[in-house]
């Protein structure tokens, strides 16, 4: 059996799913640069043939009465302390619907209108540590427009798991407002725009509209009845909201949007996800190059997405980490990579709209750590120090 370096296994009540969820993370899987030959999608009794040797986790869609007896292949994984996420019609009755050597494990709830389950295919992306584990999201709206309406999307995508970031409840008093605005934006996967019809009125909104493309962040953009797509957002999906979408009120305090189409846009966001980061990912790991190049320096990309540069004097691996590296992540990676194997680690970031207390703690963080984060705006300049090439 050749080696993959992910394998997913799916359990359970998959027949009715399976297809639907392999495409969806084979079109993820696509949008992060990888060959979909990468990923090996395994059923039923085929885990048991899996390689142990490489990245494995499952999905287990659960269905009335199961035991352990009743999934082999399932038993096999918690014996190899496998990752396994539980999938289940109900939440409220989730004891129902698994094993009880599944019922510690926090699962997610079928649903609906997340037909082809991005949210199933994004818990395996980041299992693999393919996209980040924070997910964390930006609302940008008018308040005197939709202010009610943001607070549903705000509940709605925190009980999906997602960190958002909303003007209201996200900056502490005293604080620097734009400041933390910028940082926070800079920080997120998707910024969610809820273009109303004065929503280009403020200076704030259309800068942070412009902020956005300028550091490829990926733009939802919820057009009100009436709205447009406009040339500021370029990299921008469309989201067109029609009468139907409403309560008996569209604009202002009261506007109110149907609990359906508050979950609609909710899967969409998720489904937008992977392609966000993948696009930040790609410009750090070509501006990276494009810099090594210049120098005469060979850069080879990795299949776990990191870059080896060889030069004269060694190698270095260069991790591109989107968002604000913390040192929590700095430790994982340190782990991760193999600090044995790897003499020299930098973990190259876009620092582009972050506080500069952010940056002040990396620096500081650097003279302690055995790994460095640097600004890929520094990459020519640390290049040329290390005399490399």
């Amino acid at each position: 059996m050749p080696f993959f370096p992910y394998q997913i296994g799916l359990l359970g009540d998959v027949s009715e799913h399976e297809q639907r969820l392999r495409k969806t993370i084979e079109k993820q899987i696509l949008s992060l640069g990888l060959d979909a030959d990468t990923f090996l999608v395994l059923s039923g009794h085929q885990i048991l043939s899996r390689d142990r040797r490489g990245p494995f986790a499952a999905i287990f869609f659960g269905y009335s009465g199961v035991t352990l007896a009743d999934e082999p292949a399932l038993a096999d994984i918690l014996d190899d302390s496998g990752v396994v996420l539980p999938v289940v019609p109900d939440l409220s009755q989730f004891s129902h619907y698994v094993p009880a050597e599944l019922r510690h494990i926090n699962g997610i709830e079928l649903d609906e209108h997340d037909t082809t389950f991005e949210r199933v295919a994004t818990f395996l992306l980041e299992t693999f540590r393919l996209l980040r584990r924070e997910r964390r999201l930006f609302i940008s709206y008018k308040r005197t427009d939709c202010a009610f309406v943001a607070g549903q999307l705000y509940d709605e995508l925190d009980r999906r798991g997602f960190d958002v970031f909303i003007d209201t409840r996200g900056v502490p008093p005293g604080k620097d407002f734009q400041s933390i605005l910028w940082h926070r934006l800079a920080d997120s996967d998707v910024v969610v725009v809820l273009d109303t019809p004065n929503f280009f009125e403020s200076r704030w909104t259309e800068a942070e509209v412009a902020r956005a493309n300028t550091t490829s962040i990926q733009l939802l953009q919820v057009l009100w009845p009436g709205r447009s797509a406009v040339p500021a957002a370029a990299l921008s999906t469309f989201f067109p909201l029609s009468s139907a979408d409403f309560g008996p009120i569209q604009i202002g305090d009261d506007a109110e949007l149907a609990q359906a189409t508050v979950q609609r846009i909710a899967t969409t966001v998720e489904g937008l996800r992977s392609r966000a980061l993948a696009d930040r990912h790609r410009y750090l790991v070509n501006a990276f190059c494009d810099h090594a190049r210049d120098l005469g320096l060979s850069t080879e990309l990795q299949p776990t997405r990191h870059i080896l540069l060889r030069g004269k004097k060694g190698s270095i691996l260069v991790i591109p980490l989107v968002g604000v590296p913390s040192a929590l992540r700095m430790h994982e990676i340190h782990d991760e990579v193999g600090a044995d194997k790897h003499a020299v680690i930098w973990v190259v970031y876009d620092s582009r709209g972050l506080l500069e207390e952010a940056i002040l703690h990396l620096e500081w963080l650097n003279v302690r750590l055995p790994l460095k984060a640097l600004k890929v705006t520094d990459v020519s300049n640390r290049l040329k120090l290390e005399q490399l090439a």
